[in-house]
């Protein structure tokens, strides 16, 4: 009780009927909950933002939501956990931070990129149009291959920036996990079909060990396959192998992408899903990439309560296991 009534955050205790059963000195000072005044009260009664009182119906335990006090200008955080006392009493613990400094930095990075995303992508069409002009129409060789060079360069430019928008958008929370049924076979398929015309050649196994299918965000989730069986591709040659599985058990569900590539350094392992994070020079100069995707799925999987597992060993592959709380399979 000293140790929780101590923290900065606010906490706060609700039983079954949304009732104060307790809060700590922080909850006076963050949400003007008084600990001698408002026991007993309805919650919604003393902490009236609109989307508070949503988020108190519609809730999920991994997930949480910030408001903005305009009247106090400042940014908070609220997360709810339910629990059930020593007599299996149901209850909720609602935590509040104030993010405010957190957000502002957000917000000035969100600008940043939207600003420069918009700038550059105007100029990169213009260059990658002009440079395929000049590819179709010219007569020299070694100027059309000059201009396939630009071509090719803008494309990558063009990935990354497409790639940093979307990671931005996932670690803001900007976008909302509008959960459904997915079936993880069918968005295994749909994004090996992009594979079939490439000119390097990989073999891929599939195998679908359970018919669960997962709750999640549709594109969220695409985005983590279409990333993690684009990364085994770059890093395998022709005529390797990429395993991809789904599987449960009761504990977890998993989606396990293999590749037979050419591995990480053990010491790099921590590191790899940090963004542009690079082993080598000349690694990267060969295989290409944004040095974003590995980011991308680490956050994705985070935003989902789920955890990313990374083993490897030089010169014989990598394995990345996606591992789901049963929570998120969808019921039958």
């Amino acid at each position: 009780n000293a140790l929780a009534s101590a923290i900065p955050d606010a906490g706060i205790i609700i039983d079954e009927f949304n009732n104060i059963e307790w809060c700590n000195r922080s909850s006076l000072t963050l949400l003007g909950v008084d600990q001698d005044r408002d026991i007993g009260q309805k919650v919604g009664n003393i902490i009236r933002f609109p989307a508070f009182n949503q988020y108190l119906k519609n809730h999920k335990t991994d997930n949480f939501i910030d408001i903005e006090d305009t009247n106090n200008k400042r940014f908070l955080r609220f997360r709810i956990v339910e629990y059930q006392d020593y007599s299996s009493r149901n209850k909720k613990f609602i935590s509040v931070r104030d993010v405010t400094t957190q957000s502002k930095l957000n917000q000035i990075r969100k600008d940043f990129i939207a600003n420069a995303s918009h700038e550059l992508k105007t100029p990169l069409t213009t260059i990658k149009g002009y440079s395929e002009i000049i590819n179709e129409d010219s007569k020299e060789q070694e100027l059309a291959n000059f201009a396939n060079q630009i071509t090719l360069q803008a494309d990558r430019m063009n990935k990354i920036i497409e790639d940093l928008l979307s990671l931005s958008k996932i670690e803001n929370s900007e976008i909302d996990l509008n959960d459904e049924s997915i079936d993880v076979g069918s968005i295994i398929n749909q994004v090996l079909e992009s594979y079939e015309s490439m000119s390097k050649k990989i073999n891929f196994k599939v195998n679908i060990e359970c018919d669960k299918k997962l709750m999640s965000d549709e594109s969220l989730f695409y985005s983590i396959v279409e990333n993690l069986v684009s990364n085994a591709h770059r890093y395998t040659d022709e005529g390797g192998e990429v395993f991809i599985s789904w599987s449960a058990n009761p504990e977890y569900a998993t989606l396990l992408v293999q590749d037979t590539g050419i591995g990480i350094p053990q010491e790099s392992i921590d590191r790899i899903t940090e963004r542009f994070y690079r082993v080598d020079k000349g690694r990267n100069a060969k295989t290409g990439g944004t040095g974003l995707g590995l980011s991308i799925v680490k956050h994705a999987l985070d935003r989902m309560g789920a955890e990313l597992i990374i083993e490897s060993e030089l010169l014989v592959g990598s394995s990345f296991s996606c591992r789901f709380p049963n929570k998120r399979l969808a019921k039958d």
